[in-house]
């Protein structure tokens, strides 16, 4: 078959969960299917490094992922009904590509990956012949915005995240149920994501597809460990991430530290938010940024954290 991906940004390098996913699913694709990708290119991507990609698809197109402002993302969430993260991925200039790619090419699936991707779905209803559209569910968001506005109400500096996110959950709810009404399928990460995306949507045809990780990579690591008694990795100005390594940091490591002075905690992952600031004067806190390679740090930790209470879907770690 002919498949075309719509991605949120180049799945290489697979450096967090998106892309993890997205990269393992065009790998398997490949092998026996005609792969094609339509994708944004993040600043910090090397637009002259693709990696294997272009082994595995016919062709991979590119475009700037759009700048949007805060003033920008006000705007739309007081005068539109619809969710903020369908408005972060807009760009006329992928819609038009998208539309010149579909004439060109007869695609028999066409897969959006995620759910910022979803503001594409006129386009490719459009084409003729229409191909048949896959929603790939990365999260049931509803249910992640949900799970951000109670933990954030509780904390009255975090009234503002709270109530943003209640907006967001109830037009989430929504959005969602209508966007796999629109597609043919559903493809979720977890039993977990397929009910909530059934609380919404009880009639959506689902399928799990779980989040492939290659072992090989970690299993056979044979380099130098870098050596903390606690980890936790990660995409560390994402929501659910930053707010883990808080409470985390905060609430738990000084009891744990009372115990054992000398205890050392690493979150290790790439563009630390400035939430996450206040961690760095505490003692044992190292906070890495982008690391090449997390396997050392995996191979040399003594306990793996994760002390999630924001989110859905599944975790990943960083692939190679």
């Amino acid at each position: 078959m002919r498949i075309l991906l719509l991605t949120p940004q180049r799945p290489y390098p697979p450096h967090q969960g998106t892309t993890l996913r997205n990269f393992n699913i065009i790998k398997e694709l490949a092998k026996r299917h005609t792969v094609c990708v339509l994708t944004f290119l993040e600043p910090d991507q090397n637009p002259n490094d693709p990696g294997p990609l272009p082994q595995m698809c016919r062709w991979i197109d590119t475009l700037p992922v759009p700048q949007r402002t805060t003033l920008f993302r006000l705007r739309q969430m007081l005068t539109t009904r619809r969710p903020d993260m369908s408005w972060r991925l807009w760009s006329a200039a992928f819609n038009r590509q998208l539309a010149l790619r579909l004439a060109e090419t007869p695609f028999e699936v066409v897969s959006i990956e995620g759910i910022e991707m979803s503001p594409y779905l006129p386009t490719i209803k459009a084409a003729r012949p229409r191909p048949k559209i896959i929603y790939d569910a990365h999260n049931a968001e509803w249910i992640l915005q949900k799970r951000a506005c109670t933990t954030d109400i509780k904390q009255p500096q975090r009234w503002p995240a709270a109530l943003y996110s209640w907006i967001q959950w109830r037009r989430l709810v929504r959005y969602e149920a209508d966007v796999m009404q629109q597609t043919a399928h559903t493809a979720a990460m977890s039993e977990q994501d397929k009910a909530a995306l059934h609380q919404i949507n009880p009639s959506a045809p689902i399928t799990i597809v779980p989040n492939g990780v290659d072992l090989t990579a970690y299993g056979q690591f044979s380099g130098t460990p870098i050596n903390y008694d606690l980890i936790f990795t990660g995409k560390m100005d994402f929501r659910p991430n930053i707010d883990a390594v808080l409470w985390f940091g905060q609430q738990v490591l000084p009891l744990i530290q009372a115990q054992r002075p000398d205890t050392t905690f690493a979150v290790v992952g790439q563009r630390p938010h400035p939430r996450l600031d206040v961690l760095r004067d505490m003692p044992g806190v190292t906070i890495t940024g982008y690391v090449d390679d997390v396997r050392p740090y995996i191979a040399g930790a003594t306990v793996y954290v994760a002390p999630l209470r924001v989110g859905g879907g599944t975790r990943l770690t960083k692939a190679f």
